[in-house]
């Protein structure tokens, strides 16, 4: 059982040159021990993504576990701090800024003593299916082999760098929303069987009406969602910080021809979702979370499963950018 030990609230302090560095790991699902550790304040790029790490079984073998995590990076220290830490990276390539067109940036530990040194990079977004880096700010976050504590010396972080911050609490009605899913874990006390594992995404658009902001599903992605309905709630905070909540319907893709472990409609639940409002004009918005998922196969058994969720803005076409964590 990928379990991981329950702590209500942990506050840590590690010392840094201008002040201290805090970060709060909460436990914010009742009845399930997922982990999100928030960083209260950051002198460098800030930011939120995935740490996924190794984590051994009541059983025989070894998983990969999740957990939500804000990040700091001090690129001018080669540092990492987040719940997976990495000191001493040096830049490898790129300008060492996350400037309008500065590109990819990549750090690395040099002179490292084991196989597979650590390693830190911001990509730039895509253009043009995402509001691209230079108009939001934001780009991909991916650390490799950091240190999840004593144990977990090769956990990753996938996520977004924070971005320009956007003024205003209003979510963009202009843009299509995209929605990743990713089965993690299985919901009654067990691993996931290699036929639940299928990635899937959803399309949605904003509406501001009466003082509700929603994102109102419109359709699958074709090749595994295809038609689906539903509603997600958007709360909007100070800071520009969102978070979401919410449940859709979705079928297959597919009419006819199914295999008896394919699924052919399901329900999910956002249960936990944070993210962010970014870029001059507010539309680079993301936001990671978790949700529980019921889908029917064509033999009639039903599937429980939780759901890795990643959300992002500006999704012309193709499938949304995937930040879930992998298996």
């Amino acid at each position: 059982m990928r379990r991981i030990a329950i702590v209500l609230m942990l506050c840590l302090k590690f010392s840094a040159a201008k002040a201290d560095e805090t970060i709060t790991k909460s436990t914010p699902i009742d009845g399930l021990p997922f982990q999100d550790y928030r960083i209260t304040s950051c002198s460098g790029v800030s930011g939120l993504g995935w740490i996924s790490f190794g984590a051994q079984s009541s059983g025989t073998g070894w998983f990969q576990n999740h957990a939500l995590s804000d990040f700091c990076f001090d690129m001018k220290k080669g540092k990492v701090f987040s719940a997976a830490r990495a000191e001493k990276l040096s830049l490898v390539a790129g300008p060492g800024s996350l400037a309008p067109g500065s590109g990819l940036n990549s750090f690395k530990a040099l002179n490292y003593g084991g196989d597979t040194p650590p390693s830190f990079a911001f990509v730039p977004y895509p253009a043009p299916l995402f509001c691209d880096s230079d108009r939001t700010g934001l780009y991909a976050a991916e650390g490799y082999n950091l240190d999840y504590g004593t144990g977990h010396s090769e956990s990753s972080l996938l996520g977004f760098s924070r971005g320009t911050p956007f003024p205003n609490a209003t979510l963009p009605i202009d843009q299509k929303y995209g929605f990743s899913f990713q089965p993690i874990w299985g919901a009654d006390d067990r691993e996931l069987d290699a036929s639940e594992v299928r990635f899937f995404a959803i399309w949605a658009s904003a509406s501001n009406t009466d003082g509700r902001t929603s994102l109102v599903i419109e359709h699958g992605d074709g090749i595994i969602a295809g038609e689906a309905t539903g509603q997600i709630d958007v709360n909007l905070k100070d800071g520009g910080e969102i978070t979401l909540s919410g449940e859709f319907q979705y079928k297959n893709a597919q009419f006819a021809g199914l295999q008896p472990d394919d699924f052919v409609s399901g329900t999910a639940r956002i249960v936990y979702m944070r993210g962010f409002l970014a870029g001059e004009d507010g539309k680079g918005v993301f936001a990671l979370g978790i949700a529980r998922g019921t889908y029917v196969d064509a033999s009639g058994n039903d599937h429980n499963l939780w759901y890795g969720v990643s959300m992002n803005a500006c999704v012309q076409s193709g499938v949304p950018f995937i930040i879930v964590p992998p298996r």
